[in-house]
């Protein structure tokens, strides 16, 4: 499997949440953070939650066997949008973290 940006850590925050149906904790959402900050300035761009939606998706698919096609442009601007509740153009660690824990809870639901 090649290397993803999330890496491990994209992963064992999918299983907590996912099949063990825990509270997601902020080190969980630290550590994604971590990773997905890639110019590291604090703030997560549009190409940089686009990575982390694609790869978690793709993890999804590969770990529950879902069929689901890949996000298109539309659709992930649209969840950045959705996101970036302050409308500034980028994410705060704040504004991620609430985004993930109910992207992983919703898609948990389908």
């Amino acid at each position: 499997s090649e290397e993803t940006v999330g890496g491990k850590a994209l992963v064992e925050f999918f299983y907590k949440v996912v099949f063990t149906g825990e509270k997601v904790g902020e080190k969980e959402v630290a550590e994604l953070w971590k990773k997905y900050d890639i110019n590291k300035n604090g703030n997560l761009e549009y190409p940089e939650f686009k990575i982390f939606i694609n790869e978690a998706h793709q993890l999804m698919k590969d770990l529950v066997g879902s069929t689901a096609v890949p996000y298109d442009e539309k659709e992930i601007i649209s969840f950045f949008k959705e996101a970036d509740t302050n409308k500034s153009g980028y994410l705060s660690y704040d504004e991620f973290k609430k985004y993930v824990v109910e992207f992983f809870t919703k898609q948990d639901k389908v």
